[in-house]
């Protein structure tokens, strides 16, 4: 802060610029930015003044330069949290500075989790980048790092966490990172120290994130061992909502996989079922919860075990306790919807818990989010397909309700809403005789 007061970032990074040349000036320089970087309240002064392109330029110069380059990288790490930053980064360069330092300094392992830790956070929830970061073999890097820098918990911590954004929501990223060996690199991080939290939350993070809707993922998860290791940490961690909500992830992911043992399947179900009872107010573990149940219930037998563990119970709660969380909303649909699609025995029991009233409300109160409501349509089509429930349906308003979706969304809308739209309609208003011609569907 005194450095602030009496000389200002600015005159940092204008000695920085004028001097770049000079070894000690930029040396220099970056250790004072990396130490008033630490400071929330800094990072937006450095970043007006100039000196994220500052600390690119010395990146650039100091290509020998381990100190500079590591002091520089830290700086990009702490600045790199804001979004309008981010983009002055990859804007200046930065991003390829990143990996330059990584490339020319693979034994330096301070230099490694600095640079790890700013690639991560530039990756965060940002798709232009996190391809950018691929393409310059980003991913390759961070693994290389990992392997090669074992023992130390600030690179295996940072490598997780920067696996865990660069395959969010990124399924090319997530197939990269797998046939790279990157499922291998998290998994055999997790179980060689086990005892460190950080390490933990963050790798199964990147193991939910990178096997979450890919296949190839899942497979090699199942092979490791990877369930397994899911009941052992949450067991180990059982008062840690961050290792619940990870684990249920992981879970959701090996069980999506073909060749899980009945025996480790009904482990891993009990396993997410004993979560969500015991942290019930959690909205992360309650949805990634609900996502696991829903990868469950797709494969066939699924809903019967489901049922038989008070799976519909714990999805309805998880909806009655959290109705502004979308993910978990659109997890509890499906799963719902994928316990009443091929038995009517399975319709009452899932009935009994309220199941309907409560994607009523959801239906209500948030019509305009096309993919839960396509989810919403499902379950009411299954249940219409029985003349039994055709009275609850519409005495909650469902027929009034699906009518508006179809006449909000339209016939140009999204195609899957719209088809299941009219299937459920239809059940509701067929006689039976013409519903038996009907079938009932689980979520895809």
């Amino acid at each position: 802060a005194a450095i602030v007061k009496l000389q200002g970032v600015d005159v940092v990074v204008s000695a920085m610029k004028r001097h770049v040349a000079v070894p000690a000036v930029r040396t220099n320089g970056c250790e004072v930015l990396a130490y008033l970087a630490r400071e929330e309240a800094h990072q937006p002064l450095i970043a007006t003044a100039e000196g994220i392109e500052a600390v690119v330029a010395v990146m650039q110069a100091a290509a020998r330069d381990p100190t500079a380059r590591q002091y520089a990288c830290r700086i990009l790490a702490y600045v790199s949290s804001n979004s309008a930053r981010q983009a002055q980064i990859a804007a200046a360069g930065g991003i390829e500075a990143l990996i330059g330092a990584m490339l020319a300094h693979p034994k330096k392992a301070a230099l490694q989790h600095s640079a790890i830790a700013a690639l991560s956070n530039l990756a965060a929830s940002n798709p232009a980048i996190q391809a950018q970061i691929a393409e310059h073999n980003g991913i390759e890097l961070v693994l290389a790092a990992m392997l090669g820098h074992r023992r130390d918990m600030a690179v295996q911590e940072n490598g997780c966490g920067a696996l865990s954004d660069l395959a969010q929501e990124n399924l090319l990223n997530a197939t990269r990172i797998t046939e790279k060996g990157g499922v291998e690199v998290a998994v055999n991080c997790i179980r060689e120290v086990s005892s460190k939290l950080g390490v933990v939350e963050n790798g199964l993070q990147a193991l939910g994130d990178i096997g979450r809707r890919n296949p190839k993922a899942q497979a090699r998860m199942n092979e490791l061992g990877t369930g397994e290791l899911a009941i052992a940490m949450m067991q180990k961690y059982a008062t840690r909502p961050r290792v619940q909500q990870h684990c249920c992830s992981v879970i959701s992911a090996v069980v999506s996989s073909e060749g899980v043992k009945a025996e480790l399947n009904h482990a891993l179900r009990r396993a997410v079922a004993a979560a969500m009872r015991a942290f019930p107010a959690n909205p992360e573990v309650q949805s990634r919860g609900c996502e696991a149940f829903s990868s469950f219930t797709k494969k066939a037998g699924g809903e019967v075990e489901a049922l038989d563990d008070g799976v519909a119970e714990l999805v309805v709660q998880a909806m009655h306790g959290h109705p502004k969380k979308i993910s978990l909303l659109l997890h509890g649909c499906q799963a719902l919807a994928n316990m009443t699609a091929t038995d009517l025995g399975h319709q009452t029991r899932v009935m009994a818990h309220g199941a309907a009233e409560v994607v009523a409300a959801v239906m209500c109160a948030h019509g305009g989010e096309v993919e839960l409501m396509s989810s919403a349509c499902l379950f009411a089509g299954n249940l219409a397909y029985n003349p039994e429930n055709q009275k609850v349906l519409l005495d909650l308003g469902f027929r009034e309700m699906i009518q508006g979706l179809t006449e909000t969304h339209g016939p140009q809308g999204d195609l899957r809403l719209n088809l299941r739209a009219l299937k459920a309609l239809g059940n509701l208003d067929h006689t039976e005789e013409a519903r038996d011609e009907s079938t009932a569907s689980k979520a895809n």
